[in-house]
């Protein structure tokens, strides 16, 4: 669809970008036959979506995801922090800048951006949540860490990585019943759960 709406109009930048996207999607979720293809074709497509439209925050979202799984981290936050600046108010964009924080190894700098995409969203998806959960977590905050990743299971109670997330506070704070009872659930969601498979 993203080609015939190019093919309609070659100049859409927003074509180009969302045509992008499926390319990331594909090297992501490893559903590409060469990831490394995937992730080049996704760049390229987001680039040509800027060189039509440099105002779309959503291209600059793209560029710094793509940057972030490659672990070019200093070009992903400088990505993430233009769309910011271009759509401040866009909840998806200023989690995605949060997130990528958080993912680079500044979790502090993360938690407000994550807070304020919330904010932003009267109905937040509990995925964003629980990125918040693990924000406050790597800071050291375990009380608030809690709280985000039981709002997060509120939401969805079989959601895996909200689970795996109050396992692992519970754990550090010597809680051990409480972390007993988030593996039992952790187990039921996925009998053949294991840590290394595990992502940001």
């Amino acid at each position: 669809m993203f080609k015939e709406a190019i093919a309609l109009d070659s100049d859409f930048g927003l074509a180009y970008c969302y045509f992008g996207f499926c390319h990331f999607a594909d090297a992501m979720y490893g559903w590409s036959k060469s990831q490394p293809k995937s992730w080049q074709r996704a760049l390229e497509l987001a680039q040509k979506a800027l060189s039509l439209d440099d105002s779309q925050s959503h291209s600059y979202d793209l560029i710094s995801k793509i940057y972030l799984f490659q672990e070019t981290h200093v070009k992903a936050i400088a990505n993430a922090e233009q769309a910011v600046e271009l759509s401040p108010n866009l909840a998806e964009t200023v989690f995605n800048w949060g997130w990528i924080l958080r993912c680079a190894g500044r979790p502090e700098e993360g938690i407000p951006l994550l807070e304020k995409a919330i904010r932003l969203d009267p109905i937040p998806h509990f995925i964003r949540i629980d990125s918040l959960g693990r924000a406050y977590f790597l800071s050291g905050r375990y009380e608030e860490a809690i709280a985000a990743y039981r709002k997060a299971v509120d939401v969805n109670p079989d959601y895996l990585d909200a689970h795996v997330g109050l396992a692992s506070t519970y754990a550090i704070l010597g809680r051990e019943e409480e972390a007993r009872t988030e593996v039992a659930e952790i187990l039921r969601i996925e009998p053949s759960f294991s840590i290394k498979n595990m992502r940001n």
